[in-house]
């Protein structure tokens, strides 16, 4: 992922039940500068059985700074921390058209508060 963190030109980045990657991981995407970003689809990363939940902070923090981000899906990531999706306090994304965020939110998601 660390690598993926230096692709300013990236436009689309797609991670469908990758609920294995570790926090560490993740969280070597903390600065990564996704300039070019259009779409971000990470269903079912942080779900129940995920083992990057600390992780997703770094992530959404760098989502915020997408200012190019059109299309944005967090289906079924129901064990992101209301910390975490504080993160993207301030995010500028003028430009989305599509923000996905299925069984997120229920009553056993740990990020309602967010």
């Amino acid at each position: 992922l660390q690598v993926l963190g230096k692709a300013t030109t990236l436009e689309e980045l797609v991670f469908h039940r990758c609920n294995q990657i570790p926090a560490a991981a993740w969280q070597r995407l903390h600065g990564a500068d996704w300039r070019n970003l259009k779409i971000a689809s990470f269903v079912e990363c942080f779900g129940d059985d995920s083992k990057g939940v600390d992780g997703a902070a770094d992530l959404l923090q760098v989502l915020g700074k997408a200012m190019t981000l059109e299309e944005l899906d967090f289906d079924r990531c129901n064990q992101i921390p209301a910390a975490a999706w504080q993160r993207l306090h301030g995010a500028d994304w003028r430009n989305l058209k599509i923000a996905s965020f299925v069984e997120c939110f229920g009553d056993d998601s740990k990020g309602v508060d967010g």
